[in-house]
């Protein structure tokens, strides 16, 4: 019984489909097929709408302004997650959400801790969170806000 070989010239590998061995079976049939008549127009897909590249313009001095403006007589900011003085560049919560014209909205503007912002608020069940009870407290004067949160505990 002879040993069925790939039709390849010069390959002496078994045959796997086609008369062909699976190095060049692959290489024949399963390959990518490009056209080099049309290649692949390249663009880059913008970071940013229009729209959204002037807000951000128009963010960073005012989250500046906003920062200086929420220090107290002794040039102290606090969080308003945990009540705590922040020492670092503080996280800026945006109580409403970043969507359409809220971005700029320093109504719903906070200040926190970026652990207490980032690494608990938004990645923690709120029933875990030490300082939850307290923080509600503190925004009660904000109806939208109370609202949100008492749906969002709810939920979780």
């Amino acid at each position: 019984m002879s040993k069925k070989i790939c039709t390849v010239e010069g390959c002496t590998w078994p045959l796997f489909a086609r008369g062909y061995c699976s190095f060049h079976y692959r290489s024949k049939y399963l390959a990518k097929k490009s056209d080099p008549k049309t290649p692949k127009k390249s663009y880059k897909i913008p970071k940013n709408t229009p729209k959204c590249a002037k807000q951000n313009k128009q963010y960073t001095p005012k989250r500046k302004l906003f920062i200086e403006g929420q220090r107290d007589k002794k040039g102290r900011l606090f969080c308003i997650f945990c009540g705590k003085q922040i020492y670092n560049e503080p996280s800026l919560h945006h109580g409403m959400g970043r969507d359409d014209e809220s971005l700029l909205d320093i109504t719903f503007w906070f200040l926190s801790h970026n652990s207490c912002h980032v690494g608990e608020y938004h990645s923690m069940s709120c029933k875990d969170i030490e300082w939850w009870d307290s923080y509600i407290e503190r925004i009660k004067h904000i109806p939208e806000i109370i609202k949100k949160e008492q749906l969002r505990m709810d939920k979780s």
